[in-house]
């Protein structure tokens, strides 16, 4: 589900709302293929250049949400991602989500993270992902070479770029 309400409009011409209406559908589709397990996660995930910040509780509350819904069918969620569309990711915010996560729900160990370098965090977000998480978590993460690419909705009249490959193999080295 994405946080920003614009963004989702002009990215797929759809709303939240519509959004958050399909999680009923992809539930009950899931149970009746035999899921057993299941991913929560959330786009904008960090703030919105149309309307700013979200702060990381608003995040909890989007990601409570889904998790509830998934409880309440009886999934076990496993999986979270974080989206960062519009470069609003920080290495505190992304310490700060994770960490939470972990806390509230321990069994939840394969995280993901589509952090863009709009504002030059995504790297240092990166890392800051990786030392929130334990040896026994999973973390995708995602790159494009030269940092290439982006979403042309983000309001900035430009792609908004994505944390360098090279780059993050660097810093993992």
């Amino acid at each position: 589900c994405h946080m920003c309400d614009v963004f989702i409009r002009r990215n797929t011409n759809r709303s939240q709302m519509h959004e958050m209406a399909s999680w009923p559908k992809t539930i009950a589709a899931a149970k009746a293929k035999g899921a057993t397990e299941a991913g929560i996660g959330v786009n904008a995930t960090f703030g919105s250049n149309f309307v700013g910040d979200f702060s990381v509780d608003m995040v909890m509350k989007f990601l409570e949400k889904q998790h509830t819904l998934w409880d309440d069918a009886g999934l076990k969620v496993t999986e979270v991602s974080i989206g960062d569309p519009m470069g609003w990711c920080h290495p505190v915010k992304v310490e700060e989500i994770f960490t939470r996560i972990k806390r509230k729900w321990p069994a939840i160990n394969d995280f993901g993270a589509h952090l863009h370098n709009a504002r030059g965090m995504a790297v240092v977000s990166t890392y800051a992902a990786i030392k929130a998480l334990e040896a026994k978590d999973t973390l995708r993460i995602e790159g494009t070479i030269g940092g290439v690419g982006g979403c042309p909705y983000c309001g900035n009249g430009a792609a908004t770029g994505m944390a360098p490959t090279e780059d993050l193999i660097h810093m993992l080295e």
